[in-house]
């Protein structure tokens, strides 16, 4: 089901949820009435039509791996940013030297 904005929310220069009004505001997220997808409200901990705090990705991995050695921590950290780097990467290319002979005639 689709966040509704009860009201203008805009991220700050930071990332983070701010109200209309605020000095931080730098860029509108929704407009009164309008909708965001299930994935973006989550992001940003958005739920009933209420302003809620960003999403703060390196607390909610810092808070999953509570306990673990830096070098458990380190490796789980470096399969997180390897994993979002894979998901954001362009698709890989094929050099050629030449175009293809047409191969109809």
């Amino acid at each position: 089901m689709a966040y509704v904005s009860k009201e203008r929310l805009y991220l700050d220069a930071d990332g983070k949820v701010v109200k209309e009004g605020d000095e931080k505001a730098a860029t509108l997220l929704v407009a009164e009435g309008g909708e965001l997808d299930d994935v973006t409200a989550k992001r940003y901990k958005l739920s009933g039509g209420e302003k809620a705090e960003a999403y703060d990705a390196v607390a909610d991995h810092e808070a999953r791996h509570a306990g673990e050695t830096d070098a458990e921590a380190a490796a789980a950290r470096d399969a997180m940013l390897t994993s979002e780097k894979a998901a954001i990467a362009p698709p890989a290319t094929k050099a050629v030297s030449r175009a293809p002979e047409n191969k109809a005639g």
